[in-house]
């Protein structure tokens, strides 16, 4: 039914293979349980609910968060950011974004009607918080921050964030989708960290969420969807409790599962699959850096860098690039990748990128293989 991947480097927009444990996850969830959390007092309602518990944990501790109840399961980042922006603010309001935001902030911020202003950026693509100070108004209520872009993979400096949303009493939501788990990020001065489970986590599509230190805003927050939790069920409100309060629904538990099992294979593995995800971008930004013609783009120091690297071939076409490449077998990412404020900054706008993005799991092997196709690409 599938056509088998071959050399796949587009990790960015998903992660592939998944460990092995994350699949048997799966099929035991729904060969084994398939029942929903907190809508019954069967065993197999319960072992959803604790499966459910025990994930609330393992997220928080990997982003150091005070308070499990505070960890709230959405359909992925995009929901995440979304919840984030339409429930914290309104068209009279203001915000602070990077140069490098992805679609998901852009266009909730417009669609809302919400006013922003985006800060400046290096040439070798950092966020820039020099003038950060004069982007501020009456109106200004957060900042919202790409900790590193799904286009350049650089990892941005959050504690110029952090410091800048103290100092200026705003709030801060992070988007962490192409950072964790591979960039330590420490929930401490930010007001909400937006997650999803499918990229670097190694789970599947269909799962993210939200983690918050601050319980208060969390139920504060307008929710984006109502309907039922399995608590309070006589209240024709949402019940002001975490995290069923923005949590209606059915969760993905399937989702869940998966994300139970990715979570314990990379504490399990941290050090291993650090190393390998490492050494995989120094092997592709070393390589692209010595083929003629290749323009790299941002900064190539390996402790700045995730594993989204953009590139292009000079006076070529990305796209008739990315064809080329695709007939030989590899599979990477080409245009502007829903990040179109990240080109312009990098002004690699409207043409885009060519985009290589391999994992903790792409071999040596795979790597030098392409390199030496970019490199007799004719």
């Amino acid at each position: 039914m599938y056509k088998k991947h071959q050399i796949y480097l587009d990790n960015s927009a998903t992660s592939y293979p998944k460990p092995n444990c994350v699949i048997t996850a799966v099929n035991d969830y729904l060969i084994n349980c398939s029942s929903n959390p907190a809508r019954g007092v069967y065993d197999s309602a319960l072992d959803s609910s604790m499966l459910q518990i025990e994930t609330r944990e393992l997220l928080s501790k990997l982003f150091n968060t005070n308070d499990l109840k505070n960890v709230i399961f959405t359909s992925g980042i995009t929901h995440s950011i979304n919840q984030l922006i339409y429930g914290s603010l309104n068209e009279k309001d203001h915000v602070i974004i990077t140069p490098f935001e992805h679609n998901a902030v852009v266009r909730a911020l417009e669609m809302n009607n919400i006013q922003y202003s985006v800060l400046s950026n290096t040439k070798d693509g950092f966020t820039d918080f020099t003038n950060a100070k004069q982007l501020i108004n009456k109106k200004t209520k957060a900042i919202i921050f790409n900790m590193a872009s799904n286009v350049f993979g650089l990892v941005q400096p959050i504690n110029d964030a952090k410091q800048f949303a103290k100092e200026n009493n705003l709030m801060l939501f992070v988007d962490s989708a192409q950072s964790t788990p591979f960039v330590d990020l420490d929930i401490d001065g930010i007001t909400a960290i937006a997650f999803t489970s499918h990229k670097g986590l190694m789970g599947i599509m269909g799962t993210g969420g939200i983690v918050s230190n601050n319980k208060n805003f969390l139920l504060n927050l307008k929710p984006l969807i109502s309907g039922g939790t399995g608590s309070k069920s006589d209240l024709l409100k949402m019940p002001n409790i975490l995290p069923d309060f923005l949590e209606a629904g059915t969760q993905n538990m399937v989702g869940i599962a998966a994300l139970n099992a990715a979570l314990k294979y990379f504490f399990e593995n941290k050090n291993e699959l650090k190393t390998n995800y490492k050494n995989r971008i120094s092997q592709l930004v070393e390589g692209l850096s010595n083929i003629k013609n290749v323009e790299l783009y941002g900064c190539k120091n390996i402790d700045k860098r995730t594993s989204a690297i953009s590139f292009n071939i000079i006076d070529n076409d990305p796209s008739i690039v990315a064809d080329k490449l695709n007939e030989l077998g590899i599979e990477l990412r080409v245009g502007l990748h829903c990040a179109p404020l990240a080109h312009k900054a990098m002004k690699t706008y409207p043409l885009g990128t060519l985009r290589l993005s391999p994992s903790a799991f792409t071999s040596f092997d795979e790597i030098d293989y392409t390199l030496n196709s970019i490199s007799n690409l004719k």
